[in-house]
């Protein structure tokens, strides 16, 4: 037997199977052995000589996969051990499951029957060692007595004893401590023992012995005991350390402690370790903590007495106690919270602001205004899709048109247009619209039937614009669920674009279902409502329609009055551009400040009697100053405050892009690669998984009233497309509904984006007049 690394081995000549010297090895409390290192390989060849043995080694679990037997406990995974010796074509997997080692082959698979000398190995002290009637004899328990006598000069004597009561002790200043560190502070300062004792406990379960107390004794001749401190028992099932003691200061810097307690049968017994205190004032707190109020403030994911633990999320603490282990292939990163796609496969990439359709609605009926729009629709469409394609080169690339009619009419619809060139498609709609020139003596059209034609189409892309453009309003609002359940296919944002901006569309009233649900169908889809003269349509629709490109979601609030309100604006280090879109029954004046109170220059908005809309450059050029800005709405007219809303966007250089999965079977999704673009209606779980350049931390779900339906933490991943995913998955919490997501951008400045949602499966309920932010429901209130 010989020893090395703190380890005893043991070499059996007797040629044996590998379970036979597994068992064998099991007798003496051992295992066979585990190769570590090439130390370890090396005392093994210079005592083995020539001759083959059986290592731990197999891969009787999984063929190819091998561990490290290790008896009772789990078996240890050879690619943990960081070390292998294998010989010439191996590991051949074909020639057994088991694993013999020499000097001359190195590590050889082998029949697991085969029979050869064999290795175990034990650690050199056995704390749960305890001795049979067969074994060592036991000392009597009691108090014993040694005289000592010398005849000339001076003498020290030291009883030590083994046995498998060992105290470890521990120091730390928190009370709920449970790593501790190898000495007391000194000082004033208080410091508790948390001490770990082995063979106290019963075997049988209804006896156990403890610690008692903590006597402390000078170092010098006399050993004058300076105080003794009383030990508590703790959690077991939250502590590894059993016993913690009362607060205490030093007694000196150097003093002897002795534990004194009872065993499990009753007999004291006591234990003596030296203590040393290191003075406080060396103290220093590592990894960005802060000394303060005599002890480290350590900040996130770092603990202990001088926050040089880490926290390993998803691992452990390595040997060296400064670094986490993580599960194996699982995660990464420094402190384990990086999950790693492992699973899944997809190849849906993250979305972009390009490959959009774009999506026209018609009003087919010259009259009301219409015609000044269809006699000039071919300029105003070369117009508006040249400056798109000149301004974002490949943010539309293929266009679809239906034009809508009426119930009075042959056909309430046209065929659906649709073209990949802008060209032809103009050409094509103009055509199809001049050429039955159509006089409606109705004011209502088959807007969401057209709609929903339109939206049928394969070609529609994924976060697409549709512009409804009608001077009437829509006589098949009963559609306005069954719309909404067609856009939750492709999330597509619905502009409707009314002609006239005098009255309410089609000569109604605002609470009119035929001009309500095109506003809801507006909000629920996270796109416009518009009203305008015929004459400004071409000016202010180029406003418009530059205006959402790559734009995000901030704040969407709707009033009952406009009489006076403010909304705040949380803007980070990106945003290059601000937009305020404005719907109000009457004139208002518009005020911007900056996070410091101080005014941001707004002017020249494109404005309709209804319509408010700013594109707002920072005044630097670049990008905005990151904070909270204001912005305050005030009515000018003193007699009447009419409902109106505001919705805040911006346009930033950082985009990010959400999706969702429903491979959650295995760790809720967070080694998946899958994603769709939408998420699935019970009995699907889902997860939201996002793909962001700055540090996300939150996803939150909200109603349509903006109260709180659901978050999660968002958890960052690995070797995945999207490197963002929720910690806890959700069942859609409505049809459709609005997610936040926040973090900080990369100066540390918060970050937040908003969107609109629709959850895939889930057929719409919307009651207009119960919706918040509806037409009817502000009218109410403002009554």
């Amino acid at each position: 037997m010989f020893q090395v690394e703190g380890r005893c081995y043991r070499f059996y000549a007797t040629p044996s199977s590998w379970d036979q010297a597994k068992a064998l090895c099991a007798v003496e409390n051992s295992i066979l052995v585990t190769i570590f290192d090439q130390g370890i390989e090396d005392y093994l060849y210079y005592n083995a000589g020539p001759n083959t043995f059986w290592t731990g080694a197999n891969d009787k679990n999984a063929s190819g996969v091998f561990v490290w037997d290790q008896g009772d406990n789990s078996p240890l995974p050879v690619s943990q051990t960081k070390f292998t010796n294998w010989g010439n074509g191996q590991p051949n997997i074909n020639a057994g499951q088991c694993v013999t080692d020499n000097k001359n082959d190195h590590w050889m698979v082998s029949d697991c029957n085969a029979m050869n000398a064999f290795a175990c190995v034990k650690h050199v002290y056995d704390a749960d060692f305890n001795p049979t009637e067969s074994s060592t004899t036991k000392i009597d328990p009691g108090y014993w007595k040694v005289n000592v006598k010398t005849y000339t000069g001076a003498c020290a004597m030291t009883i030590t004893t083994q046995s498998a009561i060992q105290v470890y002790p521990g120091y730390t200043r928190n009370i709920h401590d449970d790593f501790g560190y190898v000495a007391p502070l000194s000082g004033n300062l208080s410091n508790y023992i948390i001490a770990h004792a082995t063979g106290v406990s019963s075997f049988g379960g209804d006896n156990a012995g403890s610690l008692q107390y903590a006597h402390m004794y000078s170092s010098n001749k006399a050993q004058t005991m300076m105080q003794v401190e009383k030990l508590y028992p703790r959690d077991l099932e939250t502590c590894k350390h059993q016993f913690v003691s009362d607060a205490f200061t030093c007694p000196s810097l150097l003093y002897q402690t002795m534990f004194t307690g009872v065993d499990r049968f009753g007999y004291a017994f006591q234990r003596i370790n030296p203590t040393l205190c290191y003075n406080e004032a060396n103290m220093t707190c590592a990894n960005g903590g802060v000394f303060y109020d005599n002890k480290c403030i350590c900040p996130p994911n770092w603990g202990g007495e001088y926050c040089s633990f880490p926290f390993c999320v998803n691992g452990h603490l390595a040997a060296n106690l400064v670094t986490c282990d993580c599960e194996d292939n699982l995660f990464e990163g420094q402190f384990c919270e990086i999950a790693r796609c492992i699973n899944g496969t997809s190849n849906l990439q993250p979305d972009t602001n390009q490959n959009k359709t774009f999506i026209l609605i018609l009003d087919g009926s010259f009259t009301n205004g219409m015609e000044i729009v269809l006699n000039n629709l071919q300029a105003t469409l070369q117009s508006i899709l040249t400056t798109a394609a000149t301004a974002q080169p490949g943010w539309f690339v293929n266009y679809i048109g239906v034009i809508a009619y009426d119930s009075a009419y042959n056909k309430t619809v046209s065929g659906r247009i649709e073209e990949t060139d802008r060209t032809n498609f103009i050409n094509n709609i103009v055509a199809a619209v001049t050429s039955t020139n159509y006089q409606s003596a109705q004011t209502s059209r088959a807007l969401f039937t057209a709609l929903t034609i339109a939206l049928a189409s394969p070609n529609v892309n994924h976060r697409s614009q549709a512009y409804i453009l009608s001077a009437a309003n829509a006589e098949d609002y009963q559609l306005l669920n069954p719309s909404l359940d067609i856009v939750a296919y492709s999330h597509t944002a619905i502009n409707t674009v009314f002609i006239g901006d005098q009255n309410a569309p089609g000569n109604s009233t605002y609470i009119d279902p035929h001009v309500d649900s095109l506003h809801e169908l507006s909000v629920l889809s996270g796109g416009g409502f518009y009203q305008v003269n015929a004459t400004q349509l071409q000016q202010f629709w180029l406003n418009q329609i530059v205006s959402v490109f790559n734009s995000y979601g901030i704040v969407f609030n709707a009033y009952h009055n406009c009489s006076s309100h403010t909304s705040y604006i949380q803007l980070d280090g990106n945003t290059n551009k601000l937009i305020l879109d404005i719907f109000s029954m009457v004139s208002i004046s518009i005020n911007l400040y900056d996070s410091n109170g101080s005014p941001v220059t707004i002017s020249n908005p494109a404005k309709t009697l209804t319509n408010y809309l700013y594109v707002i450059s920072s005044s630097n050029g670049n990008t905005f100053a990151a904070g909270i800005y204001q912005l305050t709405i005030t009515s000018i007219n003193f007699k009447e405050h009419p409902f109106c809303t505001v919705n805040v966007k911006g346009i930033s250089s950082v985009s990010t892009y959400i999706a969702y999965n429903q491979d959650i079977g295995f760790a809720n999704g967070q080694h998946s690669n899958s994603a769709t673009y939408y998420p699935k209606v019970a009995p699907d779980y889902n997860v939201a998984v996002v793909y962001s350049p700055v540090p996300l931390q939150f996803y939150q779900a909200f109603n349509n009233s903006g109260g709180l339906l659901w978050a999660s933490p968002l958890l960052p991943r690995s070797n995945c497309v999207y490197n963002y995913v929720t910690k806890d998955t959700f069942q859609c919490p409505d049809a459709s509904y609005g997610i936040a997501i926040e973090g900080n951008d990369n100066d540390g400045h918060p970050f937040r984006r908003t969107e609109i949602v629709h959850c895939l499966g889930k057929q719409h309920a919307v009651v207009m007049e119960n919706q918040p932010h509806s037409f009817a429901a502000l009218s109410r209130k403002n009554k």
